[in-house]
């Protein structure tokens, strides 16, 4: 049984991609017992990777390899060698050079089917771009602008500014408060090596998905920058005169390879965001700023927070 693996080669038609080493032994041209002597290297046509070994077709040579290349000489024969092989009958260089050359053409073409692959999702991605970008429901957009909204001491008051921009900076959504040790608790502190005054830390509560507050600039990059403008390299390129600008190239097609990542990242923060903003999760705030908050700005914080709290769904809605 033939050895099988994957074959790349480049044809009159562009590159073909083929799974048997017999296919390559067909071919008119290809010799499997190749002289080197007094020819020259013009070309490298293929490249091929198997799970067993294939055997090196010069005669100096001949011994086996998993990986190879496919090569025109001077003589219009085809054969396969393998890497080391290549630099050392034909130089380092010039091997290296049409190497290079050979790579950069099936980078090419394989970013191009990508490029064209990906013109089939144009609509869907153009649906699901729109209904994230426009004022509609719970999307990136309501996501963004309203975490960027609730940032300031006017909507949602001083005191619940202050938590939350503690809460962004630590990534810790714990609600605490102070209170004077106990005499027994103070003298474990004192043994500890502690200085007084002595306080334990108590947990009210947490506001939970305190991740989304340092996302909503993520939000706003991925659907305009990462999405928006990916769709329109891909909607711009011209598959038919397509330009052979090998970065160019390279960059739309691994943006085009992350838009479904992308898609599901916005979803999932879209969808922290919808279970952040509900009533119940501000209820540790709230219990904070009412019982336990002594500031002469105390009813004006209430009221505020208490508005925006307000304006939020309950959990089970």
């Amino acid at each position: 049984m033939p050895p099988k693996g994957i074959i790349n080669i480049n044809s009159s038609t562009g590159f073909i991609q083929l799974y048997d080493f017999d296919e390559i032994k067909k071919r008119e041209k290809f010799v499997s017992i190749f002289d080197p002597k007094g020819k020259e290297l013009v070309k490298v046509i293929g490249s091929y990777e198997f799970d067993e070994e294939i055997h090196c077709s010069l005669t100096d040579c001949n011994q086996p390899h998993k990986k190879g290349f496919i090569v025109l000489t001077s003589t219009e024969e085809e054969t396969n060698i393998g890497n080391n092989c290549g630099e050392r009958i034909f130089g380092h260089i010039h091997f290296s050079t049409l190497r290079k050359s050979y790579k950069t053409e099936l980078e090419i073409e394989n970013n191009l089917n990508i490029i064209s692959n990906s013109r089939d999702n144009l609509d869907k991605w153009y649906e699901q771009l729109i209904f994230h970008y426009n004022k509609s429901g719970n999307n990136a957009r309501w996501a963004w602008e309203t975490l960027t909204r609730i940032f300031s001491p006017s909507v949602i008051g001083q005191f619940a500014y202050k938590e939350l921009d503690r809460m962004k900076r630590t990534l810790d959504g714990k609600v605490t408060v102070d209170r004077v040790a106990t005499p027994k608790e103070a003298e474990i502190f004192k043994a500890q090596g502690k200085k007084p005054p002595y306080f334990v830390e108590i947990t009210l509560g947490e506001v939970k998905y305190i991740s989304v507050l340092s996302q909503s600039d993520e939000l706003k990059r991925l659907v305009l920058d990462d999405i928006r403008d990916t769709l329109r390299l891909i909607d711009n390129i011209d598959l038919n005169n397509p330009t052979r600008d090998y970065k160019k190239l390279s960059e739309i097609a691994k943006r085009a390879n992350n838009i479904e990542s992308n898609f599901k990242r916005i979803n999932f923060i879209v969808e922290n965001t919808k279970k952040f903003f509900v009533k119940q999760n501000f209820d540790p705030l709230y219990s904070k700023l009412v019982d336990y908050y002594a500031g002469s700005d105390k009813n004006v914080n209430i009221n505020r927070l208490s508005n925006f709290i307000n304006s939020l769904k309950n959990q089970e809605e």
